[in-house]
């Protein structure tokens, strides 16, 4: 298993591919994402990340799309499953919709009970209970979109909030960086609700890997230096509900559906979630003008300075 504090568990994970991988012949089902495609294999891949605030994996050959990661992850937490929510992100988000209205797999938020975990955990913390299954047996269809993460449990174990992820595929090097962020990132929301530090970060993916048409594009990001900063902030406590309205009319600003954006009462949030306020502000400012992406680091330490560890 494979042992990291920081987001150079990325460039581990891929070196541990170009080293360790076994050549698969690619899918033969249309609706897959590897159909045709030979990849790079790891199987029963497993990690443990000990710093899970370490989640921002600053690439200068793939930058994040940097709103998408908190988009992801308010998508989740209002348990949304329509295309146009996370489409306002991602603009590749239709791709992967059966009926072109709502996302069938990837929508895990919808999937899972986040009051019965909040229940369990607070019931009894020494349970062995507190899991959220996101395959389901409906995933047994066919479709464009099933999900990769299987299930999540979370444990408390020292005055810490731990994760397990269980991952059925994973593909290293164009989607972790967005799962590692949302994945760790739920953690620490669950673990500030409970009251708990945050705890270790361990994911078992039965295959983890590369497209063979990647290989190019993985060493030339290994050959790079991913650039600070790497560790967010302490997560700070947060109305959720009016969090989520807020994000909610942000889009609808972006959108051109609002002549002025949302008003924000600075008293309200504390500076972590003002910041996550401004980098959704700032991506809505860039909607309006056309642009569906903000990858600009720079941009967002400006407006979001208590995000980031110095």
């Amino acid at each position: 298993m494979l042992k990291s504090r920081g987001a150079g568990i990325y460039h581990e994970i891929l070196r541990e591919l170009l080293l360790n991988g076994q050549i698969v012949p690619g899918s033969k089902n249309p609706n897959s994402p590897g159909y045709n495609r030979a990849s790079i294999e790891i199987t029963g891949f497993q990690f443990l990340l000990s710093n899970p605030r370490a989640r921002w994996i600053n690439s200068t050959t793939r930058p994040l799309n940097i709103p998408f990661c908190f988009g992801l992850t308010m998508y989740f937490l209002s348990g949304g499953k329509d295309v146009a929510s996370i489409e306002y992100y991602n603009p590749l988000a239709v791709r992967f919709s059966d009926d072109g209205l709502t996302i069938p797999g990837s929508s895990y938020g919808s999937r899972i009970r986040i009051d019965e975990i909040f229940r369990i955990l607070q019931d009894d913390p020494t349970s062995r209970r507190a899991v959220m299954p996101i395959f389901t047996n409906s995933d047994y269809r066919e479709s464009k979109d099933i999900p990769c993460p299987v299930a999540l449990q979370f444990l408390i174990r020292d005055d810490r909030l731990h994760c397990i992820s269980f991952f059925r595929s994973q593909n290293a090097l164009t989607v972790f960086p967005y799962d590692l962020f949302l994945f760790t990132w739920i953690q620490e929301f669950f673990a500030m609700k409970l009251n708990y530090d945050v705890g270790d970060y361990t994911q078992i993916t039965g295959s983890m890997h590369v497209y063979e048409d990647e290989l190019k594009i993985l060493r030339g990001e290994i050959q790079d230096p991913l650039e600070p900063p790497y560790e967010m902030a302490q997560m700070d406590k947060v109305d959720t509900a009016g969090f989520l309205g807020l994000e909610s009319e942000l889009r609808k600003y972006g959108l051109r559906e609002l002549a002025v954006p949302p008003e924000f009462d600075a008293n309200w949030y504390n500076p972590y979630w003002q910041s996550v306020f401004h980098v959704l502000l700032a991506f809505a400012d860039r909607r309006r003008a056309g642009e569906r992406h903000l990858r600009d680091l720079n941009l967002i330490q400006q407006v979001a300075p208590h995000l980031f560890l110095p």
